[in-house]
């Protein structure tokens, strides 16, 4: 079978349940990472005969006919330049979080901020600030022991000394005994109702303990961590949030509440309410 021969096999595949371009980047990544061959070589080599286990390329097909997310089936994404691993531990980064560690990292270059991840699954944002602002000192915490040894298994990956992590259930914890610069959270957003929107490969083998929350408590991690906040951050610490796009107003106003200032909202690049900053001033 040549490089093309096979490219074609997977695209072929992936085109009967997704849009063909989105088949095509599939196919492409699969190729890279279960092949070895990148997008230089599938151009100018693909005549090139291509020696390959025919039970494991089924084995491919049938599991992304299935919806499995392609990240997880190679094992590793792409986050912010770097690589990270992921599996059904963890969620698998999205595009939108990069601009969250683009914005704390530009902000804080050249200085030596204290910064706590609550909810930080593989490490995604934690560790990239940490490799982004040299001199950071980072700490992340999850509820899910499987998710910090994926996190710490990226830490390695991307040789980043400057992180601890720590196992914690944040909705039980009483106060956070230390002072930071920056608190950031990704937390779980997404409505219950909002399941029937979703596509098949999120909902049926992302980890839902990093997704969903009540109909009826949207903002409730948030609300928890904006209390934590209040006396966990340093005189004019900052609050980083990411938000479910439909509750930027709710939550400003709920930040309002608790005594934080300066308070915005900043859309992603879709112009979706993604991400609201907050300063904590004694």
């Amino acid at each position: 079978m040549t490089i093309k021969e096979l490219y074609n096999k997977y695209r072929n595949a992936l085109a009967e349940i997704y849009p063909l371009h989105e088949a095509k980047a599939i196919a492409q990544c699969v190729m890279e990472y279960q092949h070895s061959i990148d997008k230089k070589t599938l151009l100018v080599f693909d005549t090139k005969e291509l020696s390959c286990d025919n039970k494991i390329v089924e084995k491919n097909i049938k599991m992304l006919k299935a919806h499995y997310p392609v990240q997880y089936l190679n094992g590793e994404c792409e986050f912010y330049g770097r690589t990270f691993i992921v599996d059904e531990n963890v969620l698998i980064p999205r595009n939108e979080t990069e601009e969250l560690v683009k914005l704390i990292s530009e902000e804080y270059a050249g200085k030596n901020p204290e910064i706590l991840d609550i909810g930080c699954g593989s490490g995604a944002i934690s560790i990239s600030l940490a490799l982004e602002i040299k001199n950071a000192l980072v700490e992340a915490i999850d509820i899910s022991k499987k998710a910090l040894i994926i996190a710490e298994k990226n830490a390695l990956k991307n040789k980043t000394s400057n992180i601890k992590f720590i196992e914690c259930d944040i909705l039980k914890c009483e106060n956070l005994n230390k002072k930071y610069d920056i608190i950031v959270s990704n937390p779980p957003y997404v409505l219950e109702k909002e399941k029937i929107q979703m596509q098949d490969n999120v909902l049926n083998y992302e980890p839902k303990l990093a997704l969903f929350v009540p109909n009826n408590k949207p903002l409730m991690f948030y609300e928890k961590i904006a209390s934590l906040a209040t006396t966990a951050l340093k005189n004019n610490g900052k609050l980083y949030f990411e938000i479910n796009q439909a509750f930027g107003k709710e939550t400003k106003d709920m930040l309002k509440d608790k005594g934080f200032n300066d308070i915005k909202i900043i859309k992603d690049i879709n112009d979706n309410d993604r991400i609201v900053e907050a300063i904590w001033t004694k």
